[in-house]
């Protein structure tokens, strides 16, 4: 996958409506985990939002993987975003 050069990475500590502590989860439309949310992939040319940056552990390790941007609900609560439309995670190249 290639990934737009002009894109900027913003850290979730960056964002105001994203707390600093905040450990979120991002979930498929189909309630897979797709990783912990760690960032944004944002197009600031254009000002929207490309992908959601995740956080994978396993016994690999760790890994970042982009997450295609559909909208999704937070729930604050439980520390979950839930999106509303299929979205694979990719691994950035």
């Amino acid at each position: 996958m290639r990934i737009d050069e002009s894109l900027r990475y913003v850290a979730t500590q960056d964002v105001d409506n994203v707390s600093v502590d905040a450990d979120v989860t991002v979930r498929s439309a189909d309630g897979f985990e797709l990783g912990r949310l760690d960032g944004f992939m944002v197009d600031p040319d254009h000002r929207t939002l490309r992908y959601y940056v995740v956080t994978r552990f396993g016994e690999w390790g760790m890994k970042l993987g982009l997450v295609p941007f559909v909208p999704g609900c937070l729930d604050a609560e439980h520390g979950v975003l839930r999106l509303l439309h299929d979205a694979k995670a990719q691994p950035p190249s």
